[in-house]
C-alpha cells in the first residue's frame, strides 16, 4: 500500500503498480522523525544506538504499524 499514491489524493487499490511512497516507509520515516524529536531516545546514555539501529528501530516500529493496521482492519 502507497502513503501518497495519487496527487489527488485518490486510491485505487487495483493498481498494485501506483507511484508513491509505501506505507511502511511513510511509518518508519514518521517514527524516526519522532525519535530524534526526543533527545536521548536514540542517542541518550541508555540508548546506546547509533544510526544503524535507529534505522532499523524505526522500521521495527513500522512494521508493528503495518500488523495493527491488518489486525484492526483498517
Amino acid at each position: 500500500m502507497k502513503a501518497f499514491p495519487r496527487a489527488d489524493g485518490r486510491h485505487d487499490s487495483s493498481k498494485p503498480d501506483e507511484q508513491g511512497m509505501d506505507l511502511r516507509d511513510y511509518f518508519a520515516a514518521k517514527a524516526m522523525q519522532g525519535m530524534l524529536a526526543h533527545t536521548g531516545v536514540l542517542y541518550g546514555k541508555n540508548a546506546a544506538l547509533d544510526d544503524e539501529n535507529g534505522a532499523k528501530r524505526a522500521y521495527r516500529i513500522a512494521n508493528e504499524m503495518i500488523k495493527e493496521r491488518k489486525r484492526t482492519g483498517e
